[in-house]
């Protein structure tokens, strides 16, 4: 299985790549939900009880989409505008709907054999970025992410990579108009974070595996890199589903493990949407100021930093739901770099709503032990080449490591690609 892995990620340097290949046919497999160590990790099950993301809207641009699927029966998932301007539209048993689909499995995906997606209850708009959608045909992302914001999104999830700083005009008009745009930070490997996570306000997603260690190749670990990872989120060998490649008459394979920014992305986009469902006032400013500040805790309190791996630390579900958001400022943190997000918007800036006058929790100087982590943490070193402690699922607590070190971050490209 591993060799006809390596053959199916050769194939898939075509124009665009993909991060997570295509299944052959031969890796057929019952899919259980326990496979899901994400959504365990997570803790996704417990949260549904009360959220599901029920009346956020999330716009996901991406290839080609097969609404089809078992996972996405039931699901509120929409077809808006594509590339051409034409309507998007579902191509089932499509090779071309492999990573569209599995996206948007993992935002609302509804189980029915397969992954239930973090937020199945919200209201997905597929923006369609194949010019054909049963071609490799996908185009900059940046007008699609002008239309999403003029539907009225809540949250953007663009597991693409294309264009350059032609994408920021977009990304500051969908800002403006009080959406989170969130996109993965870029292929396996690559120097830099490709855009649009690279566009300034953008949440960009690194991955992190079961292990609680960033992806072995993270994209954007130059000391010279454009861009700067936000976030990091599952994204390391993710049951999420996925198409055979045949152009027709392909086979969906339900909780097909993938790889890469692209599947972290997705889960972020479908936190922060239980987080808007909860906290329906916050506006796209806040929930991003939320997600960065939420990541860890030190001796108690909350810690906040970033190192270039793992950008502000992982996404913190839990810890997100347990505080109100509108304590924030109300000012995208990333329009500026991480250097500047640390120095302007320590923890002290947070405002009780309920008690706007009430002291706020400072930086410990610890390094942290984190997001949904249990009080019986092992205390890790504070070196800034530390690493990680292990994240082990299940009966054990999930603990990410954040260091208190904030570094500077300082494509021959296809126009576009799946990051």
């Amino acid at each position: 299985m591993r060799r006809l892995a390596r053959v199916l990620a050769a194939s898939a340097l075509l124009v665009p790549t993909l991060l997570a290949p295509a299944p052959a046919t031969a890796s057929l497999a019952r899919f259980s939900a326990d496979d899901a160590w994400w959504f365990k990790a997570m803790h996704v099950g417990e949260v549904h009880q009360k959220y599901t993301g029920k009346g956020v809207k999330i716009a996901v641009i991406d290839a080609s989409i097969d609404l089809s699927v078992p996972e996405l029966r039931g699901a509120d998932v929409r077809l808006g505008p594509s590339i051409t301007g034409r309507k998007s539209v579902s191509v089932p048993r499509a090779g071309e709907a492999n990573h569209g689909t599995a996206m948007t499995v993992l935002i609302a995906g509804q189980g029915n054999g397969g992954v239930t997606g973090v937020a199945p209850d919200a209201q997905v708009t597929f923006y369609q970025a194949n010019r054909d959608p049963y071609e490799d045909s996908i185009g900059t992302p940046a007008a699609l992410i002008s239309q999403a914001a003029r539907d009225g999104a809540d949250i953007i999830s663009i597991s693409l990579a294309g264009g350059s700083t032609e994408n920021d005009a977009a990304v500051e008009d969908a800002i403006d108009a009080g959406a989170v745009v969130v996109a993965g930070a870029g292929r396996a490997g690559r120097p830099s974070v490709s855009y649009p996570a690279a566009s300034p306000g953008v949440v960009s997603v690194g991955a992190l595996s079961s292990a609680v260690e960033p992806w072995a190749e993270q994209p954007g670990q130059s000391e010279n890199a454009t861009g700067s990872l936000s976030i990091v989120a599952p994204g390391v060998e993710v049951p999420a589903g996925g198409m055979t490649p045949e152009k027709r008459g392909a086979t969906w394979v339900p909780g097909y493990a993938r790889t890469g920014t692209s599947p972290a992305t997705a889960i972020t986009a479908g936190a922060l949407a239980l987080v808007k469902q909860k906290y329906p006032d916050a506006t796209g400013n806040q929930l991003v100021q939320h997600l960065i500040h939420t990541t860890g805790r030190a001796d108690g309190k909350p810690f906040y930093g970033w190192r270039r791996a793992w950008g502000f630390g992982t996404v913190g579900l839990r810890n997100m739901l347990a505080k109100d958001p509108t304590g924030w400022p109300d000012e995208n943190p990333l329009m500026k770099g991480p250097v500047n997000a640390v120095e302007t918007y320590p923890l002290s800036v947070y405002r009780d709503p309920d008690d706007p006058t009430s002291p706020t929790e400072t930086t410990p100087s610890a390094s942290p032990t984190t997001a949904d982590s249990s009080p019986a943490a092992a205390e890790p070193s504070t070196s800034d080449s530390s690493s990680p402690v292990p994240w082990a699922v299940g009966a054990a607590a999930l603990l990410v490591v954040v260091t208190a070190g904030v570094l500077v971050a300082r494509r021959r490209t296809r126009s576009s690609e799946e990051a």
